[in-house]
């Protein structure tokens, strides 16, 4: 790992290192392997993530799995910007926020979490398949921008509005 990745490394809080630390257990990788692997997936199911940190150490990432976890808000992912597939389901999320810099996103996952508005997604230009299912969603929004989109899944959620929001 070179200096400056090592300076930003113990630039971590506690908390963040700890996260860091779970992540790298969960997908069997050491911190010498940071940035130096080109790791295009990662996963964390079973483990404590109660937050999304050190994602910032994989800016090669396509895939990021994030199953029952304790997450809050979706955070860190400004430097995965190759991402293509993220997962963060079953978790504690209300709001879709933190996704603006994700151009090559073609898949988002976001389904049993705590969100209630569609929001957050215009810049994702590439995104064909969305799955909000299993949330508090009650209007269809947000989605005009989405020209790509060819499935979505609001299942489980109490739409009370459509309107013209999946017209094309």
């Amino acid at each position: 790992m070179a200096g400056l990745e090592r300076a930003r490394l113990q630039g971590l809080s506690d908390e963040d290192r700890r996260a860091l630390d779970e992540l790298l257990e969960a997908n069997g990788l050491t911190q010498d392997q940071l940035l130096t692997e080109q790791v295009t997936h990662l996963e964390m199911f079973l483990h404590e993530y109660p937050k999304m940190a050190g994602l910032q150490f994989f800016p090669h990432l396509k895939t990021l799995c994030l199953i029952h976890q304790d997450i809050r808000d979706i955070a860190c992912l400004d430097d995965c910007v190759a991402l293509e597939k993220v997962f963060i389901v079953e978790g504690q999320i209300k709001q879709i926020k933190g996704l603006d810099r994700l151009r090559n996103l073609r898949e988002l996952y976001l389904y049993s979490n705590r969100i209630t508005r569609i929001e957050g997604l215009q810049n994702l230009a590439n995104l064909e398949v969305l799955s909000l299912a299993d949330n508090y969603i009650t209007s269809i929004e947000g989605l005009g921008q989405l020209l790509k989109l060819r499935e979505l899944n609001l299942a489980r959620n109490d739409i009370q509005l459509v309107g013209d929001a999946l017209s094309a």
